[in-house]
């Protein structure tokens, strides 16, 4: 799968780089001040051909609701973490707390 670079090192400005699907199932995802938001569960791609998927969102995992979080919003991954640009996820909504409602377009997943 490929994805643009979110963040950038200089020099790099628009060039893609090769991720495996493996190093980022699972991964923890943070909020731009690193509070931990939840898992990523799956990735969202779009077909294009030829050459690789390109990868437009993925999948977060926020207690037991799955949120989709544009690729535009992830600032980096580090091979372990997920880092997100602004707080929280989903449109307005900050920390997850279990007894709030949930967060805008999530979805329930037993």
């Amino acid at each position: 799968m490929t994805t643009a670079a979110a963040a950038p090192q200089p020099g790099q400005a628009g060039k893609a780089c090769t991720i495996h699907l493996s190093e980022v199932l699972k991964r923890p995802i943070t909020d731009k001040a690193g509070e931990p938001l939840g898992r990523l569960s799956d990735v969202v791609v779009r077909l294009r051909s030829p050459g690789l998927p390109l990868v437009v969102g993925g999948v977060a995992r926020v207690g037991g609701w799955e949120v989709l979080v544009p690729a535009a919003q992830v600032s980096s991954f580090d091979g372990e973490v997920l880092k997100l640009t602004k707080r929280g996820v989903g449109s307005g909504w900050g920390r997850h707390q279990p007894t709030a409602a949930p967060p805008a377009g999530a979805v329930r997943r037993p």
